[in-house]
């Protein structure tokens, strides 16, 4: 007996699969990502300045280049919160608008001055997508507990001095008997013998 012979997924409620997917939910959800770019300055002091020269018209990628770096130094691409190892720069990643513009971030390796570009909200794939994944993977774990206990209760059984057949009966496990077959699975007729799981 194994769960997958057992599995039976019509025996799973709809409240059942309900609970699970409620319980789980974040397993079925893509975090919300942004388009990040950062500008990393030497000081405080160029940081600010730059800022007054964005605050007064400059273009981000003007700055960025005044401030010696590319267009791949300042991309960090298309990322999630978890994505970005400072939290404080995160943060304030994550509290602009599209297009916006941060104030100085005081990062890890120097202040920051931050533009998020298209933000790609979270989204969570619905009960109906995930249902039937749910119900047999409930259905699966069922199962897997009743072999447990099936073959505890054989095992009891035997211990107890019960027959392999009596043992079978009392812990609910068909049996069937196979009067010969041979090592490629056959009966003497040379039919193949249809053996349980």
């Amino acid at each position: 007996m194994t769960p997958q012979a057992l599995a039976d997924p019509k025996a799973v409620s709809d409240a059942e699969v309900k609970a699970d997917y409620e319980a789980r939910r974040q397993n079925y959800a893509t975090p919300e990502r942004r388009a990040v770019q950062q500008i990393v300055f030497s000081d405080k002091a160029a940081a600010d300045a730059a800022k007054a020269k964005l605050d007064g018209g400059a273009s981000f990628e003007e700055v960025a280049r005044e401030a010696g770096r590319s267009p791949a130094d300042i991309d960090l691409g298309t990322v999630t919160r978890a994505a970005i190892p400072d939290a404080a720069i995160a943060d304030a990643a994550f509290a602009l608008e599209a297009g916006g513009v941060s104030d100085v971030v005081a990062g890890v390796f120097g202040p920051v001055i931050l533009r998020v570009g298209q933000i790609e909200p979270e989204s969570v794939r619905p009960l109906a997508e995930v249902e039937g994944d749910i119900r047999q993977a409930l259905a699966l774990s069922k199962a897997a507990d009743a072999v447990d206990a099936a073959y505890s209760a054989y095992e009891d059984a035997r211990g107890g001095g019960a027959t392999f057949q009596e043992a079978a009966t009392q812990a609910a496990i068909p049996v069937k008997t196979v009067a010969a077959v041979d090592r490629n699975g056959n009966a003497p007729d040379g039919q193949p013998v249809e053996l349980p799981q």
